[in-house]
């Protein structure tokens, strides 16, 4: 099946524009070594210095989505929602086996047998010295890190969405009647009159 690309993401992005570089200046360096460099390089990335691959995974995932609707294919939803939304954790494994597709192009064949793929991986990260895969259990505590951080905003943003709304409730109800003798509505609640103040009241009457 002629499947479209999946979009890559803002580190693949990255690799892309980097991993040349890294073979010129190191000869004959393994993957796994070049990935090394890389994962090195990106985590030194400010904010804004990642921006502009973030910007070109966002125009990637455009393409990616556009071709499928020219070719009938429908949308893979975790791809989207990885790029879009709240991205789950990746483990060190599941890391290197994304690195793994891009550098030596595993998976890009539909017709591949998913077990040998997955052995593929798994031979590769058993090579990895300690100190390699010591690399990618960092990549995937930072990455666990952003996890939590994003779903503490969610919480947070929630929370003031629920407060708000809850807010505007209750003052939408207070304005349509007089809540606690008016003082909700900004009028002050009258005063009861005392049996001396009705008394005089009577004889002016």
């Amino acid at each position: 099946a002629n499947l479209p690309k999946k979009p890559k993401t803002d580190y693949q992005c990255f690799s892309d524009a980097r991993r040349a570089a890294i073979t010129d200046r190191i000869p004959g360096a393994s993957g796994a070594e070049i990935n090394k460099q890389l994962a090195s390089q990106w985590r030194l990335l400010t904010d804004e210095e990642r921006q502009p691959f973030a910007l070109e995974s966002a125009e990637d995932l455009k393409r990616y989505v556009a071709e499928c609707e020219s070719k009938g294919v429908e949308v893979d939803k975790k791809t989207v929602e990885r790029h879009r939304g709240l991205r789950p954790p990746m483990s060190a494994l599941q890391i290197f086996k994304e690195d793994a597709e891009e550098t030596f192009n595993i998976g890009a064949d539909p017709d591949e047998i998913v077990p040998e793929i997955i052995e593929l991986v798994q031979q590769g990260w058993d090579d990895l010295t300690a100190e390699e895969q010591a690399e990618y259990e960092r990549r995937a505590a930072a990455d666990h890190a952003r996890f939590e951080s994003e779903m503490r905003r969610k919480r947070e943003a929630k929370e003031r969405r629920e407060a708000r709304d809850k807010r505007e409730s209750s003052e939408g109800a207070c304005a349509s009647s007089e809540c606690d003798g008016g003082v909700e509505s900004g009028r002050p609640p009258k005063k009861a009159r005392t049996p001396l103040a009705q008394q005089q009241q009577e004889r002016q009457e």
